[in-house]
């Protein structure tokens, strides 16, 4: 008695033959063209097809993820895929994706949140992984509340002091409840102004500089990126890209003053992560941008300090001696009095 083979995918299948692609030679063909259309160099083999119409097809990458469902104009659980949840965090992440979408715990913080703001907070619940570019501010997700304070002082000048308090709060719990995943991004790119920006108080600005190396000596996962005023390439506008684990997808958030935009279009989002790879190769690397960093802290701590060269980038030049960190000698053991931070 012969044997049937067992089914593969068909709902795989049935969408390549719905769209004319008969063969999977022609869905190859197909999907490197859409992937130039979108601005991703992929290859795709006829064996990579196949294994996508098996019975058990393998999640495909993040990028490959974005060029099928251009190329079919479907999620990719309609075509048969499922997704990996097999991690611990990840299971977790999805299950607090849809306690938040039934709670929203965020509307027990703050009285009257506007729109804008209640997309975000949501948006930062779903989400497993995060890319950000600030142009003018610490991002919102590495920040201190006494630097949260003021940012969204600065933001929102009518706002009553209660009001800006629970923001505060409400952004550092988001902090809290944030949990990537181990396979997903969390990077952040930050313009060099940024750094120099005291909104009014240098005190709150330094605790901020020595906040951001304290979370990437204590967080692997996390990437901060300075881009320098002398980078090539620069962008206006900041935004984030958000990665969402169910159904697996990218969200673009574009905020602006009072209001925002966010959009999973795969265009859209193809658009701006090729902008964010830009940025990515345009910053200083990692380890450069935590020295850049120390090195403006240093200047805050020691205001008497030779000042930067006039039209110089501090990304770029040599660090004196005279600008490095002093920190003042510890007091006595004898001594009373809880030790100062300098500034």
């Amino acid at each position: 008695m012969s044997h049937r083979p067992p089914p593969g995918n068909a709902a795989f299948v049935a969408a390549r033959h719905a769209r004319g692609w008969y063969s999977q030679a022609e869905l190859a063909e197909a999907f490197e063209h859409k992937a130039r259309s979108l601005g991703v160099r992929l290859d795709v083999s006829v064996r990579q097809v196949r294994r996508w119409e098996s019975a058990n097809p393998p999640w495909p990458n993040p990028e490959y993820q974005m060029v099928l469902q251009a190329l079919f104009g479907m999620d990719l659980t309609a075509l048969g895929f499922t997704p990996p949840y097999g991690t611990a965090v990840q299971a977790e992440a999805v299950q607090n994706v849809r306690a938040a979408r039934h709670t929203g715990w965020w509307r027990a913080i703050v009285d009257d949140l506007p729109d804008h703001l209640d997309r975000l907070a949501a948006l930062e619940s779903e989400s497993v992984g995060v890319r950000s570019y600030q142009t003018t501010m610490i991002p919102g997700p590495l920040q201190t509340y006494g630097y949260a304070c003021t940012a969204i002082r600065a933001t929102g000048p009518a706002l009553s002091d209660e009001a800006v308090a629970q923001r505060a709060e409400l952004r550092m719990e988001r902090q809290r409840r944030f949990r990537p995943a181990p396979d997903h991004p969390v990077w952040f790119i930050v313009d060099e102004s940024a750094l120099s920006r005291t909104l009014g108080n240098p005190n709150v600005l330094c605790d901020q500089l020595a906040h951001l190396l304290a979370e990437a000596s204590r967080r692997p996962e996390l990437r901060i990126q300075v881009l320098p005023f002398d980078a090539e390439t620069a962008i206006p506008q900041p935004f984030v890209i958000y990665d969402l684990p169910s159904p697996a997808r990218r969200v673009v958030y574009l905020e602006a003053v009072g209001d925002a935009m966010c959009t999973d279009a795969v265009e859209v989002v193809a658009g701006y992560s090729i902008s964010y790879e830009s940025l990515q190769a345009a910053a200083l690397s990692p380890a450069r941008s935590l020295e850049l960093i120390t090195r403006r802290l240093a200047d805050l701590w020691n205001p008497d300090a030779t000042p930067s060269p006039g039209g110089v980038s501090p990304a770029t030049r040599e660090t004196p001696d005279a600008w490095k960190w002093q920190p003042e000698p510890r007091p006595s053991a004898s001594a009373t009095a809880s030790p100062q931070t300098p500034r």
